[in-house]
């Protein structure tokens, strides 16, 4: 889950609207990275402090951050639910390339459950 929406970003005055999944808390970061990293690949996964950094160094300032983890929860838990009515009926979740599927959804869910792992909308300001 990632966007990124920019509004004449370049000028003063310019504004960045990104929402995506980050850590919540820095001291998970080796839990997460290990499993939700390791799934999907990533190598680095960033809290909101650390994008306001990356934002800053180009004359960005945070105007406003939204925790919108409850709707992750939301989304992950009726993944969840179709996942277990397909394997149930099929025996198996297959990918897009029709491999068996190595998501897991349930670990995924359990660490924004926890608290580790959210989703957050963030507006910067140039």
């Amino acid at each position: 889950m990632f966007g990124l929406f920019s509004v004449e970003a370049k000028k003063e005055g310019g504004k960045v609207i990104l929402e995506d999944t980050v850590l919540l808390e820095d001291v998970y970061r080796k839990e997460v990275l290990g499993s939700f990293g390791k799934r999907l690949g990533l190598t680095e996964i960033l809290t909101v402090k650390d994008i306001g950094k990356l934002f800053k160094t180009e004359g960005y300032k945070l105007i406003q951050s939204q925790d919108l983890s409850r709707d992750l929860l939301s989304t992950y838990s009726h993944v969840l639910k179709k996942l277990r009515f397909k394997r149930n009926a099929i025996g198996k979740i297959l990918d897009s390339r029709g491999k068996e599927s190595r998501l897991d959804f349930q670990s995924s869910y359990d660490l924004v459950r926890q608290k580790k792992l959210g989703a957050m909308f963030i507006l910067f300001e140039k």
